[in-house]
């Protein structure tokens, strides 16, 4: 015959009657308490009906009058779980739950507990007066899934202003999803998409609740950058075979460089942008900006020195850039 398995309190974990015979049985080593145990906070979701299960007279004293205060309806895995007895004065109470963990102790007037796996679990509490009369009553708390986020994206994670964003999500176990900043419900959309359209970067949260109140999040920010832009592309020095010529260039939004074909003569985030070469006939220059959405912007002068002699038109002074906060 196999032995049941038994908690960490010594309780048989299962059949059911014999859990309570080892619960009644180990009320003698609970704490006493001095006056009528307290009511539990009043439950925010559902309240787990109370049942006496087994009454022990002792001689002449009756069995005490014992009740189980607990929220009905928990998440599964979730800690810090009120369950409270009250009842007649005086009484030693001992706890046990079968489908969860108790939280430090299992005596006195009230348990914290975590809630075990998806299904039911029985909070019971044995409370025994001096004279030895015992009471067992029990909640029964129904565990559902709790809510949780696998995924939860932007595409793309960057855009220029008045572009679109698609945002998608994976989420189980909500039975509501909400999207900030606007409080948008959007639990039909079930996380294929909804297209947004940030003015600014936006910071934007996911989340998605269950019938038992448990709460999951996600967060990810949406950039918005300016576009690329070059302002001007300009050279000077002489334009001459041999002679050194110098490239500026002004850009706004991205990394620019100037490029000779494929050689790179200069590169900077930092605008005016600069690069020193000797001049060949036919030469040929590009500067390009590169936002950070991959959008690109470009300019190009091209030097043909045939009957040309003279100077390049100077470069344009460099503009005066914004403090960065």
């Amino acid at each position: 015959m196999r032995t049941p398995s038994r908690s960490r309190l010594g309780f048989p974990v299962a059949p059911l009657g014999a859990a309570l015979l080892g619960l009644a049985a180990l009320t003698g080593c609970g704490r006493k308490e001095s006056a009528a145990a307290p009511a539990a906070p009043a439950p925010t979701t559902h309240t787990a009906p109370s049942s006496v299960v087994s009454t022990t007279p002792a001689g002449s004293a009756a069995a005490p009058s014992v009740m189980v205060q607990a929220d009905g309806l928990v998440s599964s895995g979730t800690p810090g779980h009120v369950a409270a007895a009250g009842g007649d004065p005086g009484l030693t109470y001992t706890w046990y739950v079968d489908n969860g963990t108790i939280e430090g102790a299992a005596d006195g007037s009230s348990i914290l507990w975590t809630a075990g796996s998806i299904g039911y679990a029985h909070v019971y509490c044995a409370g025994a007066n001096a004279a030895g009369a015992k009471t067992v009553a029990m909640a029964t708390v129904k565990i559902i899934q709790a809510p949780s986020i696998a995924r939860f994206e932007a595409n793309p994670p960057a855009v220029n202003p008045g572009e679109k964003v698609f945002l998608g999500w994976d989420a189980a176990g909500a039975t509501k999803l909400t999207l900030e900043p606007g409080g948008d419900d959007v639990t039909a959309l079930n996380g294929p998409a909804k297209t947004v359209e940030p003015k600014e970067t936006t910071t934007y949260t996911l989340t998605g609740t269950n019938e038992a109140g448990t709460v999951a999040t996600k967060t990810l920010t949406v950039k918005v950058v300016p576009p690329p832009q070059v302002k001007s592309f300009s050279a000077t020095g002489a334009i001459a075979v041999g002679q050194p010529l110098t490239l500026v260039g002004d850009f706004s939004g991205g990394k620019a460089e100037i490029r000779r074909g494929d050689e790179v003569l200069a590169s900077s985030d930092q605008s005016p942008i600069q690069a020193t070469t000797t001049l060949k006939d036919g030469d040929s220059f590009t500067l390009t900006v590169k936002g950070e959405t991959g959008s690109s912007a470009s300019s190009t002068r091209t030097f043909s020195l045939q009957g040309h002699t003279g100077t390049a038109a100077p470069a344009p002074a460099a503009p005066t850039q914004p403090a960065k906060p």
